[in-house]
């Protein structure tokens, strides 16, 4: 879940809840439109687009009763999750894409072991997370060689491998600019390098949710994203039944990308 800080109308405090499954269903409406030079195009796109979409799918039970910070009494942000519960979610995310296929399996396995390589220093000072760190790892390792065996059959390794790491890639872009859209308010440039092609650059105009985008990499005139969550007032929440019946009010934000 993303927790989001945020001011009402009356200029009060409040957080703005959105579901990791609401902030994939954004990266996937970005996949879904990509596809204008000089960048890349996604390939195989079908796939690659299910990848990205379906991501975070493991995080659908857990957010029917999202958690609390015990201290704080904050929800917890994706980025505050316990080791385990993490893992736990990554887990169901992957079976979740390899219902889809070997790509979209080899795509978030390797996402997933990726942002855990990259955050290393929250836990290798702690040997029963990095236990747990370790034997996802070495786990996903296995998982993706099979995943690539199943793909790969028939056709040369090499280049067949260099096609799922860049469909990782893909989803990893994806991934960071849905995020960067949902966790705040934006008023500074945002640049990307894309697996294929050149520095892409997002640029807040006046309004926060009004954005030029250069060089244009969609393959529509302009794109319109929401993305809905709820919101609540900044309170210590005892506990998760606490969270669910706070007053809440629904919540769309909106950003609207128009080339340079």
């Amino acid at each position: 879940m993303i927790r989001r800080t945020d001011v009402d109308s009356s200029h009060q405090d409040r957080w703005i809840l959105i579901s990791q499954v609401e902030h994939a269903r954004l990266s996937g409406v970005l996949a879904e439109t990509w596809g204008q030079p000089p960048f890349a195009p996604l390939e195989p796109r079908d796939e690659v687009v299910a990848g990205v979409l379906h991501h975070d799918d493991g995080w659908s039970a857990w957010e029917v009763a999202p958690k609390v910070d015990a201290q704080s009494g904050s929800p917890l942000d994706f980025t505050e999750m316990p080791m385990a519960d993490s893992l736990a979610i990554w887990r169901e995310s992957i079976a979740s894409a390899e219902k889809i296929g070997p790509l979209p399996a080899y795509m978030v396995s390797g996402h997933f072991s990726a942002l855990l390589r990259r955050f290393s220093s929250r836990w290798q000072s702690d040997a029963a997370a990095s236990t747990l760190a370790q034997g996802f790892l070495d786990q996903q390792a296995e998982r993706q060689a099979h995943w690539l065996d199943l793909r790969c059959a028939g056709r040369d390794r090499e280049a067949c491998r260099g096609e799922a790491d860049r469909a990782v890639a893909w989803l990893q872009m994806f991934d960071a600019l849905s995020l960067w859209f949902c966790c705040a308010a934006r008023s500074e440039p945002e640049t990307v390098e894309p697996p294929g092609g050149p520095t892409l650059t997002l640029r807040p105009t006046a309004s926060a949710c009004q954005l030029v985008v250069s060089p244009w990499p969609f393959a529509v005139s302009r794109l319109e994203l929401t993305a809905v969550g709820r919101a609540i007032a900044v309170a210590h929440y005892a506990n998760p039944s606490d969270l669910a019946t706070a007053a809440a009010e629904p919540v769309v934000l909106r950003w609207e990308l128009t080339p340079a």
